[in-house]
C-alpha cells in the first residue's frame, strides 16, 4: 500500500498540543512540596496543584550512555535559586539521611490532570550546586540511601557496644 504525500505529512507532524514540564521536590523536613513549571509564562494548575513559574534548562538522561542516568536541571539564581537555597539549608544534618525526592512530570494541553510521563528521582546533598548566577541539580533514579544499606547482613555484621566495648 502506497502512502500519499498528504498522509506522509500528517504522520510526520508533531502534535500541536502544548507540552508542560513540571518538577516537584519532596522531603520530610520541607514545610510543603516545592512545585515548579519550567519555561512558561503564567502559573498553571495540574491535578489540583498550582506550580510556580521558573526559567530552567533541563537535560533528560541519555538512554544507555551512562551507568547511572542523570537528569540535569539548571535554574537562574535570581528567580528561584535563593528560595531553593533557603529550603535546602533548612534540612538538618540528620535530615540528609533521606534524599530529596523529585518527581518529573510532563503534561499535555489536552490532559491537565493526568501526566503523560512521570519519573521519580532522587537528589543527594552533593547533587545540588550553587554558584553566583545559577543552581545546578542532578537527579538520578537510584536512591542513595537504599544503596548505602548493606544487602547481606551476614557478610556485613552490625557492630554493637555489647560485643565491641571499644566503640563506646
Amino acid at each position: 500500500m502506497t502512502i500519499s504525500q498528504e498522509q506522509r505529512e500528517f504522520f510526520t507532524q508533531k502534535n500541536p498540543a502544548e507540552e508542560y514540564d513540571t518538577i516537584t521536590f519532596h522531603h520530610p523536613e520541607f514545610k510543603a512540596p516545592l512545585r515548579l513549571i519550567l519555561n512558561q509564562f503564567k502559573p498553571l494548575t495540574f491535578a489540583g496543584n498550582e506550580f510556580i513559574l521558573v526559567a530552567a534548562k533541563i537535560n533528560l538522561p541519555d538512554q544507555g550512555s551512562e551507568l547511572t542516568p542523570k537528569l540535569n536541571l539548571q535554574f537562574s539564581r535570581i528567580h528561584i535559586g535563593d528560595e531553593i537555597k533557603k529550603i535546602v539549608n533548612s534540612i538538618s544534618p540528620f535530615g540528609w539521611q533521606e534524599p530529596i525526592s523529585m518527581i518529573y512530570e510532563q503534561y499535555k494541553e489536552l490532559s491537565m490532570n493526568k501526566p503523560i510521563q512521570r519519573y521519580s528521582l532522587y537528589i543527594s546533598e552533593e547533587d545540588i550546586r550553587f554558584n553566583r548566577t545559577t543552581v545546578e541539580i542532578k537527579a538520578t533514579d537510584d536512591n542513595p540511601m537504599v544503596l548505602a544499606k548493606p544487602r547481606h547482613t551476614e557478610s556485613n555484621p552490625i557492630y554493637t557496644l555489647e560485643e565491641y566495648r571499644g566503640l563506646g
